[in-house]
């Protein structure tokens, strides 16, 4: 695939994008089917007679169109994977959730490489084709149900974790490897803020990212002093400073959370005008 063929198509559905004016329309309008109608007529989901008029069915639309589009022209096998991966994860989860929980069949997020059915086929029977990851994954999420050790958070975390690490295995790009240790780090760094005692943090921890264990536990044990200093003239220097602020002047962690979540795409944003690579 010759890519710089793949970057003029990109380029070219960049129109179809939903600009910021039609974002605050749809949330503005009177009435839900309004503001669907507002973004059918942007270009979002299929705007032919008879298409999909609920919120989740466009949103399906519109992520299968972006997933065919993938298929078509992607150049790399890992970079398909890399994308579907969030959503094989997740409905894997889910469909343990399902089983053992009694979650709704309704919660599943729309398919990326793996199909619902070969996961539900897999826990079923475990004949379900499905990747190694993610089967080594799911035994070890039945071992904790059918052991009755399971909580929302230990599942939680337990995917979370082979989520990571299937990502670092997979993904080539130097930038995308580095927003998703930045997205480990972020999360570590939440953890050790919230958490009560260094167990705590310790069964939440994410391997992968560049903060060590050392410098979160001293987050944990209230050294911020200590910790800004290892941190110092680093890209987290300002995010933790922000958390320590908020969780010294008695405030909730939300607003530092928000920060959190918006760091790795704000450093993957420095990078837009790069002309190398």
């Amino acid at each position: 695939m010759d890519i710089v063929f793949v970057n003029g198509l990109v380029k070219s559905r960049e129109k179809y994008l939903i600009e910021r004016r039609t974002f605050l329309q749809a949330a503005e309008s009177e009435s839900f089917s309004d503001a669907v109608k507002i973004l059918k007529d942007s270009g979002f989901g299929d705007s032919s007679e008879g298409a999909a008029s609920s919120y989740e069915e466009i949103v399906s639309s519109e992520w299968n169109k972006f997933f065919d589009f993938l298929k078509k022209y992607s150049p790399k096998d890992w970079f398909l994977k890399g994308v579907a991966a969030k959503y094989d994860f997740f409905n894997a989860e889910y469909a343990l959730r399902e089983k053992y929980a009694g979650a709704s069949e309704k919660g599943y997020l729309e398919e990326g490489l793996v199909k619902v059915s070969d996961i539900k086929a897999y826990l079923k029977d475990g004949k379900g084709e499905i990747p190694e990851a993610i089967k080594r994954v799911i035994e070890k999420g039945k071992a904790e149900f059918e052991g009755g050790n399971a909580t929302g958070k230990s599942v939680s975390v337990l995917f979370k974790r082979a989520y990571y690490e299937y990502m670092l295995k997979v993904v080539k790009s130097k930038d995308w490897k580095e927003f998703i240790v930045h997205e480990i780090d972020a999360l570590n760094l939440s953890v050790a803020l919230r958490a009560g005692s260094e167990k705590e943090a310790e069964s939440e921890y994410i391997e992968g990212g560049k903060i060590s264990r050392k410098v979160l536990k001293k987050i944990v044990s209230g050294e911020y002093e200590k910790a800004l200093g290892d941190l110092k003239r680093t890209e987290y220097e300002e995010l933790l400073e922000k958390g320590v602020k908020d969780k010294g002047d008695g405030r909730s962690l939300i607003d530092f959370e928000l920060a959190a979540d918006d760091f790795p795409m704000d450093k993957l944003k420095e990078k837009r005008f790069d002309s190398e690579g």
